[in-house]
């Protein structure tokens, strides 16, 4: 069974959304080619996410801790961390390697060449990244800081759920392909198994042919 990409296209979204970009097509755009085994550990991560390893350090204040899961970074007081002195730490040389900055290069083009330079025209094509914003902004009508945070939220959300919907849908067809093999690996097997009852088969009956010519013409030298 044949799956789409891994992230959502056009053709499930809404009209508001039908032609806004993907990010299918910035990986297509940028030559970002992925395989099989690329696309099946993404379905894996987002059908089972590793359960993070360690102490979760919440930096929303209003968010509540899990007891030996996570904390607040408002709750961890700085003197009760491990610190490690600065003449313990490993270093490759004993005396400090400092850094300087390379002298000023002079610039390619004299001063009043570079004011008269016209500056490049916003691209508006949304196969861009500064174009895919002008064109959010655009097609949504944002007219604030707040409504713009409130459209990506709910755009985000829409393409995580958009995801999942197809990551299920990946993981039921692989599962379906993996029933099917097996049924042509019992399919094959069984008939591998009829060709050797067959050839079997074949040779008893050649063998017992010669027995039966064998006997009678002894029978025909006795007469």
């Amino acid at each position: 069974m044949a799956t789409g990409p891994i992230t959502p296209g056009d053709d499930m979204a809404d009209s508001a959304h039908s032609s806004s970009p993907t990010s299918h097509d910035f990986a297509a755009q940028n030559g970002i080619r992925t395989t099989s085994a690329f696309d099946n550990a993404i379905m894996h991560i987002v059908l089972e996410p590793p359960s993070p390893s360690g102490i979760i350090i919440l930096t929303d204040p209003n968010e509540q801790p899990v007891e030996n899961s996570s904390v607040r970074l408002a709750d961890i007081n700085p003197s009760t961390l491990p610190s490690i002195p600065a003449h313990e730490l490993p270093s490759p040389s004993p005396t400090p390697v400092v850094s300087t900055a390379p002298p000023p290069r002079p610039p390619p083009h004299p001063p009043q060449r570079l004011s008269r330079r016209r500056p490049l025209p916003f691209t508006s094509d949304p196969s861009t990244r500064d174009g895919f914003s002008q064109h959010f902004i655009r097609s949504h009508g944002i007219r604030s800081s707040e409504e713009l945070e409130r459209r990506l939220g709910a755009a985000m959300q829409e393409q995580k759920d958009e995801l999942r919907r197809r990551m299920r849908r990946r993981e039921e067809a692989i599962e379906h392909n993996a029933r099917v093999e097996k049924e042509i690996r019992n399919l094959v097997d069984q008939r591998a198994m009829e060709v050797k009852l067959e050839e079997k088969f074949k040779a008893d009956a050649a063998r017992r042919r010669e027995e039966r010519e064998e006997r009678e013409r002894k029978r025909r030298k006795r007469a």
